[in-house]
Parts: structure tokens; C-alpha cells; sequence
């Protein structure tokens, strides 16, 4: 079984941003899918049930939760990942399957079984059966990653946060519309195993970082 690992987000204006990207590009190596510009594009599907649970445990801080999104990147629908995201306090765990894009298309269609395939999810199967889990929202932004291997760290800048009205049909269209839901700023994001060295501390110290438990999925919901 995975353990959980520490996470921070923070956000962080476009001044700051700019002045981070520069600095952790002189000191840790990047994120080995990146493209030519350092960045990626994450596509993902984001799952709620009936009583927006997921959007309302986040939105009151509940210690205890987990969230379903699929997700893809740099529009390429031959690699799509089903994740669940765990969290108990300013821990996390990620579960994660490769599927297909037909298997997201069954998904849509109420076609289920393929998930009995995968144990990791069959919770999902479970609340996706009894129609308490459905498709709610789908977020698009850019990511500039970078790695230290020193307590496991991985820091990221996510940019451009965007949303689209429609999830059921713009998911799979990677020429879908959609429009900012974070136009001033930025998500910087550090995780880490045991201890977060000295040296990444220092490194994404910003005037304008404000520490708090942002949510890209719950800022969508405020536009769907």
C-alpha cells in the first residue's frame, strides 16, 4: 500500500510566479514529460456525488476525504489515468489505473463492469452504480514541474487554471473551450515524504504565498 505523503499549496501572483520559475529551473532538474518549454498540459474529469460531497467536505475542511478524477495530458487520450486522491489533514495518496478512452466513454454511457476489473476501484464502481457519483467538472491548466530527490520532493506550478461549461462533451474534445477561473494567479505545490530539506524551504519562499487548502476542482464547481 502507498503511504501518505506531506502537501502544501500555495497561492501566488504572477510577479512571484515568474521570479519561482526562474529560480527552480537553476536548481532542480525538471519534470522528465515536460515538453521543450518545461510545461505540460493536465486535462482532468472530476466526480461528485448527488450532495457535492467532495466540493463541500473541501470547502469546510474536513480532515478526512478522497475525490475521483480522470486525467490526461498534453491532449494525448492514448494515456488516461483514473485516480483517487486521499487526504487525511495535510496528508495525501494517490491511487491511480491507466484506462482507455472507450472506458471513459463506457463511464458515460452507465457501462460500469470494466471497473470490476480494477480492485483499487471498486468503491468507484459501487457509488457509480447507485448514481450517487457523477461527472461534475473538468479543469485544464499548464505545469511547470521539478523534482529533488532528497525527501522525495516534487514541486509544481500549476498556470492558466481553466474550466469549460459542458464536461460530458468537451472532456475528450482536446479543442474544448474554456475560460479562466484564476486569472491573477497561480497554485505552487510542494510534496514530500518525511522531511522537506533546507534547501527547497528557502527556494519557494515568496512575499505573496499565502499557505491554504486550495481546491482546482472547487473553484471550478463556482462556475458549473
Amino acid at each position: 500500500m502507498k503511504k501518505f505523503r506531506h502537501e502544501s499549496k500555495f497561492r501566488i501572483n504572477k510577479i512571484d510566479e515568474l521570479a519561482l520559475s526562474h529560480r527552480l529551473s537553476k536548481l532542480f532538474p525538471r519534470d522528465k514529460n515536460a515538453s521543450h518549454s518545461g510545461e505540460y498540459k493536465i486535462t482532468s474529469l472530476y466526480f461528485d456525488n448527488l450532495y457535492d460531497q467532495a466540493f463541500f467536505e473541501k470547502a469546510d475542511g474536513v480532515n478526512k476525504r478522497a475525490k475521483y478524477r480522470i486525467r490526461y495530458y498534453n491532449d494525448d487520450l492514448n494515456f488516461i489515468r483514473l485516480e483517487k486522491k486521499s487526504k487525511i489533514n495535510n496528508l495525501s495518496q494517490k491511487t491511480q489505473v491507466q484506462i482507455k478512452k472507450e472506458e471513459i466513454e463506457n463511464i458515460f454511457n452507465k457501462q460500469y463492469d470494466f471497473l470490476l476489473d480494477h480492485k483499487e476501484f471498486h468503491d468507484f464502481y459501487l457509488q457509480l452504480r447507485n448514481n450517487s457519483l457523477k461527472p461534475k467538472s473538468i479543469v485544464i491548466y499548464q505545469r511547470e514541474a521539478y523534482a529533488f530527490v532528497p525527501g522525495n520532493v516534487r514541486i509544481t506550478l500549476d498556470k492558466n487554471i481553466r474550466t469549460t461549461l459542458n464536461q460530458l462533451e468537451q472532456f475528450l474534445n482536446t479543442k474544448e473551450i474554456s475560460f479562466p477561473i484564476l486569472p491573477e494567479f497561480s497554485i505552487l505545490e510542494v510534496k514530500w515524504d518525511e522531511f522537506l530539506p533546507e534547501i527547497v524551504k528557502l527556494a519557494i519562499r515568496q512575499n505573496s504565498a499565502n499557505l491554504e487548502a486550495f481546491s482546482k476542482y472547487a473553484a471550478s464547481r463556482l462556475f458549473n
